[in-house]
């Protein structure tokens, strides 16, 4: 900011000048006396308290010498004046009234002017030079006093306030007036305010320090203060030229714990895809991935070894086209980067392919497919086994720093342990179809023989029941035969039909079907086996129409009713329940049994799970009969729940969706019949 040059013409309030440099002309008393006719002066302070005093003299000059004065500051400032002015005095309402005395609030006259954060310079001549000219018409000297700088300043509005400073430079060239301007030290406070102080300073024709520079009565005391404060300013500029190394060294350490944070966030993503997937080709993907993530390249293959374990065949690459790819779709061991990385099991680095002699029967190839330089890292997995090589590749000529080769061998260990579970995946999930596989033809193997047997024994139990030519004994052994058949038949038929699960075959074949004619049918068939219990079957007198497959749902009813009784060794009523609920019907089988332990009950439906209160009782099973059932009543669009506890018995809940509209009320409504 340029400020005016003073006009030597203009009259001057009059001082002493000596005519030798004495310590008083290198450490003036710094005030604003003596002051011109037209002038800018910028008042330093540290305490409100100096402030109000300092201006308190300023305008108290203007007003005792019947000269016109302004002030523009904010309440407080306006407030602490006003009081110091009438103890020395003054009569502010006789200077008020007449026009030579007028106070302005800072914050308020500068909102008029300000536009988009920033004065305007048309605004600022309508207002406050209209005010200044208005007082000029005296003919005297003007006093104003501004803080609106100073407002600025505190907002952090830097380039605002020296905005507002030129202006009232330029109103000098147009109207005489002396102007002071105060600002709170506190604000210039950091090295970084230091150019913005100089800029404060250059906007004023004169600045004077703050108190505890000014309130030091002789020039030698100031002389003193002035060398403590330069010994003080080398002292700082030493301090910020340390600062700024201890700065420039922090941003290294920053920027590289920043990098050591996005690899720890980048090997973590990469851990959750890896665990997140047994596929090896998606595994063998995201590693890839990362590794040209981490490297800054776009070039990449990822080759494992063969089953014969004579070289690498390439599973996954990035960046390639067909005709590098088919080059290296099998390499052997020892060739090139990564035959050798697989051959010494170790990092193999080509930092130039065209130099190094690890690459040169592929430097042709290398220059078609455009990359100069590659970085190979074996896999080896937790047992020590290497399972592959991991490559990337650089345009240009490249060596890895040891953060690169670092990651890299994390990624490589990484990959080696997913790989290898995805592969013990892969042969798990093999041998379980194996066994479904054996199961299902053990099954079907034991089916035909024994459809055999039970044939020919239930033919001779007919033949004695009719002719009367074997022994009771004979007669009792066919029986035992026959039921012993249809039991190792039962067994054959749910291994079937786990094997029938576990492959995805089991399907139903729906049609509508009245599930109260269902349930009594078969409960009244199974009368014969109701040896010490008391079964009750109670249904709607009305029908509940269901989509179902009748073969099946007979299967879950027969389950569930001959669990009622297995699992009621000593007797006791059992219910079976048909009723409605909402729009689906409900099947409820209720026994007084042993009941099932409330910690077991969740993993009750689980393939070959029994309850461990049956075992120790000594109740056969195969825990397959609940894992069929739940799984046909799942196929319905139904749901199976059970409420029980130990000893206390156990209520199996089937819910079906019903067919079509709801019975009418008064079926829902109606009586039990009872059996």
């Amino acid at each position: 900011m340029n400020t005016p040059t003073p006009n030597t013409s203009a009259r001057e309030i009059p001082y002493s000048i000596t005519s030798h440099r004495t310590a008083r002309d290198l450490a003036p008393q710094a005030d604003w006396h003596p002051l011109r006719e037209s002038e800018h002066v910028v008042q330093l302070y540290e305490a409100d308290t100096f402030l109000i005093q300092a201006l308190s003299e300023f305008i108290g000059t203007g007003l005792a010498a019947g000269d016109p004065c302004i002030v523009i500051a904010t309440p407080e400032h306006r407030a602490g004046l006003d009081e110091r002015l009438q103890l020395a005095g003054l009569d502010l309402v006789a200077a008020r009234e007449s026009g030579q005395y007028l106070t302005l609030d800072a914050a308020e006259t500068l909102a008029t002017f300000m536009v988009d954060g920033s004065p305007e310079p048309s605004r600022f001549a309508a207002i406050v030079e209209q005010i200044v000219a208005r007082a000029a018409e005296r003919r005297r000297q003007v006093w104003i006093f501004g803080e609106m700088v100073a407002l600025l300043w505190a907002e952090g509005q830097h380039d605002a306030a020296l905005r507002l400073e030129a202006f009232w430079n330029d109103l000098h060239t147009r109207h005489a007036f002396v102007l002071c301007c105060a600002y709170p030290i506190h604000g210039f406070g950091g090295d970084a305010l230091a150019q913005p102080l100089k800029e404060v300073c250059a906007a004023h024709g004169r600045v004077i320090p703050a108190e505890s520079y000014t309130a030091l009565a002789t020039a030698d005391e100031r002389l003193r203060v002035i060398s403590q404060l330069q010994q003080k300013a080398q002292s700082l500029e030493v301090e910020i030229a340390e600062r700024k190394v201890v700065e420039a060294a922090l941003r290294m350490v920053k920027s590289d714990l920043e990098v050591q944070v996005a690899d720890l966030r980048r090997l973590h993503e990469l851990s959750a895809n890896l665990t997140s997937t047994l596929d090896i080709e998606a595994v063998l993907h995201e590693v890839l991935q990362a590794a040209l993530l981490v490297q800054e390249t776009d070039l990449g293959l990822l080759s494992l070894c063969d089953s014969e374990g004579e070289g690498l065949t390439l599973q996954t690459s990035r960046g390639f086209d067909d005709a590098f790819l088919k080059e290296v779709a099998w390499v052997p061991v020892g060739g090139g980067a990564c035959g050798t990385c697989y051959a010494e099991r170790r990092r193999v680095v080509v930092e130039d392919v065209e130099t190094d002699p690890i690459f040169a029967p592929y430097r042709a190839g290398a220059r078609q497919a455009g990359f100069r330089a590659v970085h190979s890292t074996p896999l080896v997995s937790r047992d020590g086994t290497i399972t592959g090589v991991l490559s990337v590749h650089f345009r240009q000529p490249h060596r890895p720093s040891e953060r690169e080769t670092r990651l890299m061998d994390l990624y490589a260990r990484m990959a080696a342990d997913a790989i290898e579970n995805a592969r013990l995946y892969q042969a798990a999930q093999d041998a379980i179809q194996v066994r479904d596989q054996f199961l299902s033809i053990a099954a079907h193997e034991l089916k035909t023989p024994l459809t055999s047997l039970l044939g020919n024994a239930q033919l001779l139990q007919r033949r004695v029941a009719r002719e009367g030519t074997i022994p009771a004994s004979g007669a009792k052994a066919i029986g035992v035969i026959v039921e012993q058949a249809r039991r190792l038949n039962k067994m054959i038929l749910g291994l079937l039909d786990v094997s029938r699960i576990e492959m995805g075959r089991l399907s139903i074949e729906c049609a509508p079907l009245d599930l109260c004619a269902l349930v009594r049918r078969v409960v009244e068939e199974s009368e014969p086996t109701f040896v010490n219990h008391n079964v009750d079957c109670l249904t709607p007198s009305g029908s509940l129409i269901v989509d179902g497959d009748e073969v099946r749902l007979e299967q879950v009813i027969q389950n569930l009713l001959s669990n009622a009784l297995k699992y009621s060794p000593h007797g006791g009523p059992i219910t079976v329940r048909v009723e409605q609920h909402g729009n689906h019907a409900r099947l409820l089988v209720t026994d007084r049994g042993i009941g099932i332990p409330k910690q077991e009950q969740p993993r009750l439906f689980q393939r070959f799970y029994r309850a461990s209160n049956a075992d120790r009782q000594y109740i056969s099973g195969m825990g397959i009969g609940l894992y069929v059932v739940k799984e046909i009543v799942g196929l319905h669009g139904g749901t199976i729940d059970v409420e029980s506890g130990e000893s206390a018995g156990s209520t199996f809940i089937v819910s079906l969706p019903l067919r079509g509209a709801s019975p009418a009320a008064e079926d829902r409504e109606a009586a039990y019949g009872s059996r």
